[in-house]
């Protein structure tokens, strides 16, 4: 008697593949080593016509953002400041913010603060820090943000079940904010950011 069956984990690893090729703009019939990557023009001196990728390398990570050249750029475009700009940014009903300041200050000075796990605005605002990371890993662009594949693997990521907890209606609560309008907000201030690089 088997525990697994193999046929169901072989299709599992193959979606995964299909995912992660996906991500990275895999063209299929050309070899990896020439799939085209982000490139910077050639500098004035440079009289080849080959091109350099933009990536950076930032405390052993690679980060494929065009912009991301340093810690700080990399910090600031992961931020998301306070949970009331992040409710601000992205159009959340002031509900939402006014149950979180409420639930925050009954909370202050109390050592137990797993009130916090429960806080749907709180879950989006940890959640969206994890994104924004993932984003500038992969380089993923915000009009890439709109396409239900990478969306379905954000909310497959390690951020996904705070994302899920706060964009599906679960409960008599409800949803914060919903899918399409979590990730073009999320389009709009990613592509913000990337102007600010």
């Amino acid at each position: 008697m088997y525990l697994y069956k193999k046929p169901k984990m072989g299709k599992n690893i193959l979606n995964e593949i299909d995912q992660m090729k996906y991500l990275f703009g895999y063209k299929p019939g050309k070899v990896i080593s020439e799939q085209v990557t982000p490139t910077t023009p050639p500098s004035s001196g440079t009289t080849s016509g080959d091109t350099k990728p933009e990536f950076a390398t930032i405390e052993g990570v690679v980060y494929k953002l065009p912009g991301i050249t340093d810690l700080t750029k990399l910090e600031n475009f992961r931020s998301v400041g306070k949970v009331a700009d992040l409710a601000n940014s992205m159009g959340i009903d002031p509900g939402w913010l006014s149950q979180y300041e409420r639930l925050k200050q009954q909370n202050k000075g109390k050592t137990d603060q797993s009130w916090i796990k429960g806080d749907k605005l709180h879950n989006i605002w940890t959640a969206t820090k994890g994104v924004l990371d993932i984003i500038a890993k992969l380089g993923i662009t915000p009009e890439r943000l709109k396409d239900r594949g990478i969306q379905e693997t954000m909310m497959r990521s390690n951020y996904g079940p705070y994302l899920k907890y706060a964009l599906e209606p679960g409960d008599e609560e409800g949803s914060v904010i919903t899918r399409d309008n979590y990730f073009n907000k999320l389009a709009d201030i990613v592509s913000y950011k990337m102007k600010s690089l």
